[in-house]
């Protein structure tokens, strides 16, 4: 059988005990766990312990990583010829693997098989932001099968959840280095590196995972430092000749992560950084972010009250 590794690196010890059971669980057995604990406190390891299973393999960061280097150094750490990324609090079906490799297996011209997925309120699945996900992110009509190449998908419609709900080969991500500044978007990151030469992607369109709102995931988070972390991954991404075929809908993308920056650092009263990144908007032809040049200058009240 294949090796899967399966990649959880926990921050927050809240769900991790359900989201090790959904791993553990899986119908194909040949898998390993590998935790990589950044969190603070020992509540991880002593989730990690009374699980009790052999297939999880337990690192601890002796300092905070962030989601970027930890999520990098499990990959450095797994064994598998299939790697998979759960997070802390999500779900994956019992069958999760089992389909998923299936279907890369089938495809070998495809570096990752990805799925759709549900979205759990307060625990629950709920069918409508369930169906509004699919919709957003193009899962409802986005035909089944092989996508080679599937550039566009990974780095502009981005249906492929790296985070959650796909399987990936290990040797397209062999010594790949995922930047720091990234942060939590590594999943776009990876998404982007296993596309940019080419390669292709298989998608199974059922829901194999729960992916968990809850104030405290990253993707709600909205921060100056969420908004850098986007425009840091799109600066990277922008610039590769690999995809130079998308790069007016990248330049667009770039100036819009540029723009949120500098919109959320004139909130948070950081005029440096505000302009930083609205005068390198403007050059990409953001014409708005010169506008919030002058704005700097006025009291952080008036700006709170009209940003």
């Amino acid at each position: 059988m294949t090796l899967v590794s399966v990649l959880v690196a926990a921050y927050k010890p809240t769900y991790l005990e359900v989201a090790l059971g959904s791993a553990l669980g899986q119908t194909h057995r040949d898998l390993e766990v590998v935790v990589i604990d950044d969190s603070t406190g020992r509540e991880v390891a002593e989730i990690v312990r009374e699980c009790g299973d052999a297939r999880i393999r337990y690192v601890r960061n002796e300092t905070n990583q962030g989601p970027a280097l930890s999520h990098a150094r499990a990959i450095a750490e797994a064994s598998g010829s299939v790697l998979g990324v759960l997070n802390d609090d999500d779900v994956w079906e019992p069958d999760f693997v089992a389909r998923l490799l299936d279907a890369l297996q089938t495809a070998p011209e495809a570096v990752v098989a990805f799925a759709d997925h549900w979205i759990m309120v307060n625990g629950m699945k709920d069918p409508v932001a369930s169906d509004e996900c699919s919709r957003a992110w193009s899962r409802d009509h986005l035909a089944p099968g092989l996508h080679l190449p599937f550039k566009r998908l990974a780095v502009l419609d981005k249906p492929v959840s790296i985070a959650g709900a796909a399987l990936f080969r290990s040797a397209a991500v062999a010594g790949i280095v995922i930047p720091k500044e990234v942060g939590g978007t590594y999943d776009y990151f990876l998404a982007y590196v296993l596309c940019r030469d080419g390669a292709g992607a298989v998608y199974v369109p059922q829901r194999l995972a729960s992916w968990r709102t809850h104030d405290g995931n990253l993707t709600n988070e909205a921060s100056c430092a969420r908004a850098e972390e986007g425009a840091a991954v799109m600066r990277i991404v922008f610039a590769d000749q690999r995809l130079a075929q998308f790069r007016p809908a990248l330049r667009a993308a770039y100036r819009s992560a540029l723009w949120c920056v500098a919109t959320r650092n004139l909130r948070g009263g950081s005029r440096r950084r505000t302009a930083t990144a609205a005068l390198a908007a403007t050059r990409h032809g953001h014409v708005k972010s010169a506008l919030l040049l002058p704005a700097i200058l006025l009291p952080r009240w008036v700006i709170r009250s009209c940003w």
